[in-house]
């Protein structure tokens, strides 16, 4: 019985090139799959803005980059909060209203 069991071969351990290549070969994919999950959202944002209701396009944008926040943080397996999604996208929105708002002031 112990020569059977010395007959039985464990499987090799993969070599560290192998691994690596499998490593980047999985990167490769999720950027490719995080690139198109972009380009979706983009597409849909470009659609939204085309429609002349005012701060429709405001919300509509909120809601699709925080729907595209969510789907890349479940791609790259990180925790999502809804809450802190919400605040990153507001505190965009002040950024880019912000600069505006001095200009609109001091051009006087």
């Amino acid at each position: 019985m112990v020569e059977n069991e010395k007959s039985q071969k464990l499987p090799a351990a993969p070599q560290a090139e192998n691994v690596q290549q499998a490593a980047e070969q999985g990167l490769d994919l999720r950027s490719r799959q995080a690139g198109n999950l972009i380009r979706k959202h983009v597409t849909v944002v470009m659609g939204t803005s085309l429609v002349p209701i005012p701060l429709f396009d405001l919300v509509a944008l909120s809601g699709v980059q925080l729907k595209m926040l969510y789907s890349l943080t479940k791609l790259y397996e990180v925790p999502f909060s809804k809450n802190l999604g919400k605040s990153s996208i507001a505190f965009q929105r002040i950024a880019g209203v912000t600069p505006q708002v001095y200009r609109q002031a001091y051009s006087h």
